[in-house]
């Protein structure tokens, strides 16, 4: 079930890929979108292991069921790349992989499955972009919650660990990287079992404590802000269409937009922030060298949760559309 997305509406102005004749109301005093990115994992497209020891996969091929650029081999500027890591674990604890829709067989997805805490003290599948000085990103895609998800209700504390995005302005490259800033989308749930989850939206300030510790980063993580959208339930078992706009800016010009469509059902802005998205010592806009269009990340007790109570743990991506914002 493919979705060719024409037009992406966000916050009353329509925009339009330049791949398509664009309507005179399809750009805005910003500029005109560009397509740079389109694949729905349909055809040749595979994934292959880099089996180099970094605990990362790679994909392959073009997906000509979709229109250029449409390729896993060669991006188009000012994308570099899109992989997959793991950041540890094998297969029997963790994996991606190109798999039957589990609602249309018929169609090819992209699907994340954590099985076991595979990295340390957490649970990570993600694909990483690399697009050096992009300072607005625009991206559709369809996600799927796997229905034994529904079950995370049931968790009797908090969840505030279960990463579906994330864009990083000045990326750790190592220990005690400067200047560190995230925008992560999570589900949340308070306290207490039988309760739903919401879509949650924050961005941290990342510092180092002075000496590295023996286990893990000692990373701290700051909240500059933070949103939760209760108005609208996480449906679980249903294709959803996620459209983000984030734009790199301080306070006054940073921006993050999302809405959801469920299949069947009608588009819901979910958020529509303006706060920064980029490291506060940064006074000019820098853009996004690194993000993670699909991720599926997670605490140990979630996973366990979901293992000792025989869940499946798994996302699916479909349709991953990516624009840029050339300026007028």
């Amino acid at each position: 079930m493919k979705h060719i997305l024409l037009l992406i509406v966000i916050t009353g102005c329509a925009f339009q890929c330049k791949c398509a004749a664009a309507p005179d109301n399809a750009t805005d005093s910003r500029g005109d979108t560009i397509l740079i990115f389109n694949s729905g994992f349909e055809d040749d497209v595979k994934i292959i292991s880099k089996a180099d020891g970094t605990n990362e996969d790679k994909f392959t091929g073009i997906d000509r069921s979709v229109s250029a650029p449409n390729s896993w081999d060669q991006f188009q500027e000012p994308l570099k790349s899109i992989g997959l890591q793991y950041a540890g674990g094998d297969t029997t604890q963790r994996y991606a992989r190109i798999v039957p829709d589990p609602v249309n067989p018929g169609n090819r997805a992209l699907t994340m499955r954590i099985i076991t805490p595979n990295a340390g003290d957490r649970s990570r599948v993600q694909t990483n972009a690399s697009s050096p000085g992009m300072k607005e990103i625009l991206q559709s895609v369809r996600v799927y919650l796997h229905p034994d998800m529904d079950y995370l209700t049931q968790y009797p504390d908090v969840i505030d660990w279960l990463l579906l995005a994330e864009w990083w302005n000045d990326p750790p490259k190592g220990w005690n990287t400067p200047n560190v800033f995230r925008v992560s989308l999570r589900l949340r749930k308070e306290k207490g079992a039988g309760l739903p989850l919401f879509f949650k939206v924050d961005a941290q300030t990342v510092t180092y404590r002075p000496q590295k510790p023996e286990k893990g980063s000692g990373a701290l993580f700051h909240t500059e802000w933070e949103k939760v959208n209760t108005d609208f339930v996480i449906p679980f078992g249903q294709w959803m269409t996620f459209e983000y706009h984030i734009k790199a800016g301080d306070a006054g010009n940073g921006r993050f937009f999302m809405a959801v469509t469920p299949d069947n059902g009608e588009r819901q802005v979910i958020f529509d922030v303006e706060g920064a998205t980029q490291s506060l010592l940064h006074p000019a806009e820098t853009g996004f060298s690194f993000w993670n269009p699909l991720k599926f990340y997670t605490s140990i007790p979630l996973t366990d949760f979901m293992k000792s109570n025989n869940k499946t743990y798994q996302v699916y991506y479909d349709d991953l559309k990516i624009w840029t914002i050339e300026k007028k």
